[in-house]
């Protein structure tokens, strides 16, 4: 078969179609995903007896996460900014939550 680069033209502009429209799609079911975490993080920090797990499974891979805290924690005496650093740079994020709450 011989290469044809108008096949090929072709065939990458179909690829680059299917890569837009999945990128599309993710956005979308983050943005579903974002929503429904907000009200998670609203009723565990509320009714969980074990908040700190509860707060860390909801938000520990919310990107970026210090947007769904700071949602949730207007009432906090530590500042987001603390909350943020541990949520992104410790390798134990439940103890480093607990830490800064």
């Amino acid at each position: 078969m011989k290469f044809s680069a108008a096949n090929h033209s072709g065939r990458c502009q179909e690829f680059c179609g299917i890569l837009s429209s999945q990128s599309q799609q993710s956005q979308e079911f983050y943005e579903i995903l974002s929503s429904q975490s907000q009200r998670s993080v609203s009723r565990v920090l509320w009714n969980s007896q074990q908040p700190i797990e509860a707060i860390s499974r909801d938000l520990w891979n919310s990107r970026p996460p210090i947007e769904a805290i700071s949602r949730v924690l207007w009432n906090s005496q530590q500042p987001i900014e603390a909350i943020s650093r541990v949520l992104w740079n410790s390798q134990q994020p439940i103890e480093a939550i607990s830490r800064v709450l």
